[in-house]
């Protein structure tokens, strides 16, 4: 017998889909409008995070707006839809309703951090190539245009943020153009980086040494970083089968002993 909760769900479903047909409304344009009604300081979090990842340019339907309007809508519906499964005694249905909640009120933020933690992988894979040609061509000109050249041979979110730094050039000193380069990349090697070429082009010194140490700095960390990803694999290997199985008792015992309260609560 189905629950009356999962019956009444499907009927505010059904409402809510209805209400949205009836006044051409789509779930994209109900977010939205949940997403406005939102604490400023939330989008305001997500706006920083779209900035820093790009996607303003590339999908520009993501918007903070619609990120927050997906987190609270999507968890004030199914926490009410757990609070109408443990009112009608319906407890396994309330406890699926309360994991989906805690889904939707952490995938966003999830979701972004994913993103963000490949952009820096991305940064970091290709900062060792960066620095390495950069000392190169700052032999041949000095380092704004080695930085510009650098540009056009590298490629992935470390050459969309050369990009940017060439474009705020012509807008913002140089010092504030480097700092903010550094900002957005997130990445201490960078951040050091940046203060050698810094003192590089304000002092007229040559730093090549200097450079040619954050070159071998950085390919020893990417290094160092595949190297424990190796090690890591028989690990987790090992440790797979135990989830697995922890999963399978989830999934078929707890659903016979919630039944079986269920039953004996009736009495």
């Amino acid at each position: 017998m189905i629950p009356i909760a999962v019956w009444t769900s499907i009927a505010v479903s059904l409402t809510v889909g209805l209400l949205l047909y009836g006044q051409k409304t789509t779930l994209y344009d109900l977010a939205y409008r949940i997403g406005g009604r939102t604490p400023p300081r939330v989008r305001q979090n997500y706006s920083e995070a779209i900035d820093l990842l790009g996607l303003s340019e590339t999908k520009p339907e993501i918007n903070p707006e619609y990120l927050t309007g997906l987190k609270y809508g999507l968890t004030l519906l199914f926490g009410g839809a757990a609070l109408i499964a443990f009112i009608t005694k319906a407890a396994f249905v309330g406890v699926i309703f309360i994991a989906l909640a805690l889904a939707a009120w952490t995938y966003p933020d999830r979701w972004l951090q994913n993103l963000e933690k490949k952009r820096r992988e991305d940064i970091a894979r290709e900062f060792p190539i960066m620095v390495t040609l950069v000392k190169v061509y700052a032999h041949a000109s000095d380092l704004y245009q080695a930085l510009d050249i650098v540009r056009g041979n590298i490629d992935g979110e470390l050459k969309r943020q050369l990009t940017i730094l060439r474009s705020e050039m012509a807008v913002y000193p140089l010092k504030e153009v480097m700092e903010r380069f550094a900002y957005r990349c997130k990445n201490p090697l960078i951040s050091n980086f940046v203060s050698v070429v810094l003192f590089g082009m304000q002092t007229g010194s040559n730093v090549d040494d200097i450079l040619d140490t954050f070159a071998k700095r950085s390919y020893e960390i990417r290094v160092n970083d595949i190297k424990r990803k190796i090690k890591a694999q028989p690990i987790i290997m090992s440790v797979l089968p135990a989830i697995m199985m922890f999963s399978l008792i989830l999934l078929f015992v707890f659903p016979m002993y919630a039944d079986i309260l269920d039953k004996l609560s009736s009495f």
